[in-house]
């Protein structure tokens, strides 16, 4: 979400570093939330088009993905009837795209 690239990027900004260390996690989120909260849309525009920008990448991943499945199904079919000699590398997955950060792994990062 657009909370959490600001998450972290606001904890790359020294003034805000300095207020966070010390702190515990709980402590931390509620300093976030309360700076976000306090931010007009004019400053929260940066993040949203950013999330914006990494969702529709996702997405875009996504269809490649989707696309590769139905050929990998494919492959499997295929090779479930010839004898097998030793590791199937055939039936392996195709990579799966990595999905966008969640807003707790860039909170914690």
């Amino acid at each position: 979400t657009s909370y959490s690239l600001f998450c972290a990027d606001a904890k790359t900004k020294a003034h805000i570093r300095e207020e966070l260390s010390g702190k515990t996690l709980s402590e931390r989120s509620q300093i976030l939330s309360k700076l976000w909260e306090s931010m007009n849309e004019e400053q929260k525009l940066p993040y949203k088009e950013q999330q914006s920008k990494l969702r529709s990448s996702y997405e875009k991943e996504m269809e490649k993905y989707r696309a590769s499945l139905a050929e990998w199904k494919r492959q499997i079919t295929c090779a479930q009837h010839l004898p097998h000699h030793g590791v199937n590398q055939v039936g392996k997955e195709p990579m799966k795209p990595k999905r966008f950060p969640t807003s707790y792994s860039l909170f914690c990062a």
